[in-house]
């Protein structure tokens, strides 16, 4: 690593590496918060001032945890796990979907004071871990799928895309030298989307202005009314129990792959702080956060550990929808862009991962194979299975079962911890 945990850039590294936070957030941030807001209501203005919440909540808790919580180059952004929880829960009130949110972030609150936290830490192995690692960038593909293809009627085209920008990455990352070869992913990220227009027509990404929202729509639907349901409750309350997981596994995986000291204090802080944000996003009305599991792809392609260019980033997303245009600016990057850079940093991760285990393990056996295999299995079957399964599956358990990421999960845990070690 050039740049150590506790390390702080010089000025121009430290501008370059939180922008390139940045583009590495972009994608899922604003899929998920436009998917969401849609979800949500049809007005358009109530979309963009859904859109400023989940920024300005992202923003904040990156900043919040890189000095109060984990403390760990760690990005956070809307749980996909709680995107499930809000569809399966499609025909309830919204108020009581938010205020099922604010209790499952007081639980997770509640849960980082007790002494079970301690047990939940110890499941976490280095083989649990480095299946963790894999796990994200295996099941987050159906979503490289779809953004590499597009759906503006070119799949092909928009492939052939993905794949040439994706290739540049990997040119850049190997002749730019010093602080250049850091930044090959901002590069690749700016430069892709400015030219796309050219091959493939539309508008051009710095043409769209049309992100402007109307402050008193925002302010008019700053908070919610609390409304209780408990079937809803108790749907959110297993989307909270795969969130935890998500939370922990994400923590301690960039924590063993940057050795950082302290793990369990930092676990515990970061869920703790993940449940007071979670509860902010509640009662905004918005969907809630977790950390990422993708980050240690972006350290490994990156050779930076420094936590402190989040601020920057934090700082960025916060300031990001009070300036006219930059939403609808966000909003017209190119798929195939977005695609291109997550396929780059996935397989980043897909690398740290394979360093972690190789460098824990001298031989693996039968059975050690079969608890990083299987699970990788499970969560590739579940990732691409049709439409009509998850719809099949009871909407109480849908957040867990229908969910490639947390079964893999689970499988890992249990595998580890119940087969026997050796051939």
């Amino acid at each position: 690593m050039k740049y150590r945990l506790e390390d702080k850039p010089e000025p121009k590294a430290f501008v370059l590496f939180g922008l390139q936070w940045v583009s590495v957030i972009l994608p899922s941030l604003v899929i998920l918060s436009a998917l969401t807001s849609k979800l949500t209501s049809e007005d358009s203005g109530i979309q963009m001032a859904y859109l400023c919440k989940v920024f300005v909540l992202t923003g904040a808790g990156l900043i919040a945890q890189i000095l109060w919580g984990h403390r760990l180059p760690v990005l956070i952004g809307p749980a996909t796990v709680l995107l499930i929880g809000i569809v399966s829960s499609s025909g309830a009130s919204q108020e009581a979907v938010y205020t099922s949110i604010v209790l499952g972030g007081a639980l997770l609150v509640l849960l980082s004071y007790l002494k079970l936290f301690d047990r939940v830490q110890k499941l976490f192995t280095r083989r649990v871990i480095v299946v963790i690692l894999l796990l994200v960038s295996f099941t987050i593909m159906p979503l490289v799928v779809s953004l590499s293809l597009g759906s503006d009627g070119r799949p092909f085209g928009n492939f052939l895309y993905t794949l040439s920008l994706c290739a540049a990455i990997v040119v850049l990352n190997q002749i730019l030298r010093g602080i250049w070869r850091s930044g090959a992913v901002l590069i690749a990220f700016i430069g892709g989307s400015l030219i796309y227009p050219l091959f493939f027509g539309g508008q051009a990404v710095n043409e769209a202005g049309e992100g402007a929202f109307d402050l008193s729509v925002l302010m008019n639907h700053l908070f919610i009314t609390p409304e209780f349901d408990f079937s809803v409750f108790l749907a959110f309350l297993f989307c909270f129990m795969a969130l935890l997981v998500n939370e922990a596994g994400s923590i301690r995986s960039v924590g063993t792959l940057i050795d950082a000291p302290d793990l369990e204090h930092r676990t515990r802080r970061g869920v703790r702080m993940t449940g007071f944000f979670n509860m902010l996003a509640g009662v905004s009305g918005v969907i809630g956060a977790v950390d990422y599991s993708f980050s240690p792809g972006v350290i490994a392609s990156s050779r930076c550990a420094s936590r402190y260019p989040l601020i920057l980033t934090g700082a960025l997303l916060m300031v990001c929808p009070f300036v006219p245009g930059v939403i609808g600016w966000l909003t017209a990057i190119p798929s195939a862009v977005m695609g291109a850079v997550l396929l780059y940093v996935m397989s980043s991760q897909v690398s740290a991962g394979l360093q972690m285990l190789f460098k824990g393990e001298t031989q693996l056996s039968f059975n050690d194979g079969l608890v990083i295999g299987l699970p990788l299995m499970l969560a590739v079957l579940i990732a691409f299975a049709p439409e009509s399964f998850s719809e099949s599956i009871p909407s109480l358990i849908r957040p867990i079962v229908g969910n490639g990421f947390v079964m893999g999960c689970l499988a890992v845990i249990a595998l580890e911890h119940l087969l026997p070690r050796g051939d």
